[in-house]
């Protein structure tokens, strides 16, 4: 059985060469309608990308941290179980501007090695904690560090 590309497209070529001139247009003015499409809709999707950047707020402190984003005019949206969403690309910044103001105060911060760190902590629980927080914390916000 000898299949080439050129045995199976010789068929589909003289098939379109068999069509007259304004199906030939309409064809390919119908192949680049769907890929503008296409194209357009990829743009669209990534452009407007929310990411979260806390959940689980109680409504109180969601709405502070929500009225502080539109203050530092920050386009923000709220969910109604507590979580915010901001553009992609800045979620980081705005956790590290906020963490310096104390936000959040209810659910996980960047503070995290001096709230788990008490008179029971192990030597080992102690590293492990500093280790997170060294290479998480530092290494989401280093990008935009000058």
């Amino acid at each position: 059985m000898d299949v080439t590309p050129d045995k199976m497209l010789k068929p589909l070529v003289e098939h379109i060469k068999a069509w007259d001139k304004k199906k030939r247009i309409a064809a390919i003015a119908g192949m680049t309608g769907i890929l503008l499409v296409i194209l357009v809709a990829t743009a669209v999707m990534n452009r407007f990308g929310y990411v979260v950047l806390y959940n689980g707020l109680s409504a109180a402190e969601a709405g502070e941290i929500v009225v502080r984003l539109n203050e530092m005019s920050v386009e923000s949206k709220l969910k109604s179980d507590g979580t915010i969403l901001v553009p992609r690309g800045e979620e980081d910044q705005l956790k590290m501007a906020l963490a310096t103001e104390g936000y959040p105060k209810s659910a996980l911060n960047y503070d995290i090695f001096s709230a788990n760190s008490g008179y029971m902590t192990t030597d080992y629980e102690s590293s492990i904690c500093c280790f997170n927080c060294k290479t998480g914390c530092k290494t989401r916000s280093k990008p935009w560090i000058p």
